[in-house]
């Protein structure tokens, strides 16, 4: 298949570095199916023609900061494919741990509700280092310098731990004005468009952030670090990035499970979490959990795309015993694979938990916010 760099937008001013640079620039790829016929010629029985079709399957695309972030990537990229192409079908064998063998489809065809994927290695030769933004990195101005310089100095202790090192960890988020501010402020319950008894709210507000224009940062403010927008100030700008629209998504859902039904789904809450994902590199997606920690949900507010994982016990039958040996977490979705790789923290509108676990997979995580093992709170235990 092809791919193709898109050459970033170089500015007169100055530049924050390598990665202000890099994350403007995309590197596509583009897959084609290359089909060949040869022909003889009737007139001429010792010539031959020879006919090539070129059938476009879809394309993906990958920031080249994440390439420099990461250097050697192993790792399934989603292709956006059209919704049918004629004269293709999705396998119905097992693939990738989901059985589409009991499809009922009576013709074979591509079925939109199935994404394709394409497995790629990736190697930066030689290495290059990227500058980036220090986490705990601080603007004064809004905030109390001493909670600021304690962030600080609460982020370098984190980073000296090898395991947090690289993951995604902030406590702040700079505004339009240039101030740093605790990222817990930016999550307040927001009133949807649509009534709290309509059966698809969720899925409607999903599709309506995901319609919400995507840019970077640096598309809008070319002078200042990455900006946090409030959801108003997104709406207002009718475009933003990562950030923007998870807030606004998970401000909408904390809205509806407070109020829903009355009393209000009291035993749901929603988070954003700041991770690294697939091919975005560094990124922001939504949790909605219960608090029973039985089940969760995973929403990229980019896409629109949910993604359900469920806790189920495994037991042993010993004689007539049943003996627990564990929990799994299945991912209960028609999609095989969550973009998301790492957790890094997770916010609420009162805090930031930093995962301190080992694992750092959706999959493997413990969403036990209260367990001092596996999350370490910026604020101290509620």
């Amino acid at each position: 298949f092809f791919f193709q760099a898109e050459d970033g937008i170089r500015d007169a001013q100055e530049s924050r570095g390598l990665g202000d640079v890099y994350k403007r620039q995309i590197l596509y790829f583009t897959l084609f199916d290359n089909l060949s016929s040869v022909t003889g010629q009737k007139r001429n029985p010792s010539k031959f023609t020879l006919l090539v079709q070129r059938r476009y399957l879809g394309s993906f695309s990958i920031p080249l900061i994440s390439i420099f972030n990461n250097p050697n990537i192993n790792a399934h990229f989603k292709v956006e494919r059209p919704i049918f192409i004629f004269g293709y079908y999705n396998s119905k064998q097992k693939l990738f741990g989901e059985d589409f063998s009991q499809s009922n489809d009576p013709l074979d065809v591509t079925n939109p509700r199935i994404n394709t994927y394409v497995n790629l290695s990736l190697s930066l030769d030689p290495i290059l280092e990227v500058k980036g933004t220090n986490p705990g990195d601080y603007y004064p101005g809004y905030e109390d310098p001493q909670l600021l310089i304690l962030g600080a100095n609460w982020i370098n202790d984190l980073r000296k731990n090898d395991k947090l090192a690289r993951r995604n960890i902030k406590l702040w988020g700079e505004t339009i004005k240039g101030h740093s501010v605790f990222i817990s402020r930016f999550i307040n319950p927001l009133k949807p468009y649509w009534e709290l008894d309509d059966p698809d709210i969720y899925q409607k507000c999903a599709r309506f952030v995901s319609l919400i224009p995507f840019k970077n940062d640096s598309q809008f403010f070319k002078d200042l670090p990455d900006i946090w927008c409030t959801s108003q100030e997104f709406l207002d700008l009718k475009a933003g990035d990562y950030e923007e629209h998870a807030i606004l998504l998970c401000n909408f859902f904390n809205y509806i499970d407070a109020n829903i039904s009355g009393d209000g789904n009291k035993q749901v809450q929603s988070y954003i979490i700041l991770g690294d994902a697939v091919p975005e590199g560094n990124t922001v997606y939504v949790l909605r959990r219960k608090l029973d920690n039985l089940e969760f949900e995973i929403w990229n507010a980019v896409t629109g795309e949910c993604y359900y994982y469920k806790k189920r016990r495994i037991d042993n039958q010993f004689f007539c015993l049943k003996i627990s040996s564990g929990i799994s977490v299945e991912l209960e979705s028609l999609d095989p694979f969550c973009p998301l790789r790492s957790i890094g923290c997770v916010v609420d509108n009162e805090n930031v938990w930093v995962n301190i676990q080992d694992a750092d997979e959706p999959k493997t995580v413990d969403f036990d916010l209260t367990n001092p093992k596996k999350w370490k709170p910026f604020l101290g235990l509620r």
